[in-house]
């Protein structure tokens, strides 16, 4: 009887720290591809129609935009070979869940290109989404899939989507080199995923599509920035020297 007990109770003390870890919160979070462990987190090109999207997100060995890495998150045509997309009118979606603590405004960084066509109205772009796991007035799932492009008004609505610190718009295209973006995401007690789109109208095709990389996610509370910052350069002994003060 006293084994049974003891077998009962290691299994209640296992479950409870399972649920306690599963709860935990992350204070940041740092992503450039180049961990395989942390690769497998990512959702990539969910749905039953995404296999009708010649195009898809792959993380491979492509391109890259980390000094010593190998590897970064791209739009490709066969399966990471090469960073190229198709002119099927589309929505690929990658996306990762993220339990940051709620009421705290993160930091979130990344790096980005995308070139697409930007001629029509209607141009190929990148978006970026923080959108909520699940309903929370029905405690439901919030189905995110790629698919064609009836899947935007699903996503693109509200607060969903990021305001990204250096951009007139929400639309990331036009870029062929990569770029550096900065925007605030803001945690609640629901569990929310970042989301990258990649949406396409169809031809011309001017590639390369969506890549990402280096993705920080940081709480300025514990990481916070450092302000006043400046640069002198020299150009007798080729040196820059950069100086800022500290906010603790």
């Amino acid at each position: 009887m006293k084994l049974i007990s003891r077998y009962i109770l290691t299994a209640f003390l296992l479950l409870t720290a399972s649920v306690l870890a599963a709860q935990q919160v992350l204070m940041s979070f740092v992503c450039d591809f180049e961990d395989a462990s942390q690769d497998a987190l990512w959702t990539l090109n969910p749905g039953p129609r995404a296999g009708n999207i010649p195009h898809k997100w792959c993380i491979g060995e492509a391109t890259n935009n980390t000094p010593g890495g190998k590897r970064a998150l791209y739009i490709s045509t066969d399966n990471g070979g090469k960073v190229e997309y198709s002119a099927t009118p589309s929505c690929a979606v990658a996306y990762l869940s993220l339990p940051l603590n709620p009421g705290h405004d993160y930091a979130l960084s990344f790096d980005w290109c995308a070139y697409g066509d930007g001629v029509d109205q209607q141009h190929d772009y990148l978006y970026v989404a923080w959108v909520p796991e699940k309903d929370v007035v029905l405690d439901k799932d919030i189905v995110i899939n790629s698919s064609d492009n009836s899947l935007l008004d699903n996503i693109i609505t509200g607060n969903n989507m990021i305001q990204l610190a250096d951009e007139d718009d929400k639309q990331m295209w036009g870029q062929s080199r990569w770029m550096h973006c900065e925007a605030t995401l803001h945690a609640t007690s629901v569990t929310r995923r970042l989301i990258f789109i990649w949406v396409t109208y169809g031809s011309p095709i001017r590639n390369p599509g969506a890549c990402i990389d280096n993705i920080e996610i940081l709480d300025p509370v514990r990481c916070p920035a450092p302000k006043r910052l400046t640069m002198n350069a020299s150009e007798e002994v080729e040196m820059v020297e950069l100086s800022w003060q500290s906010v603790g």
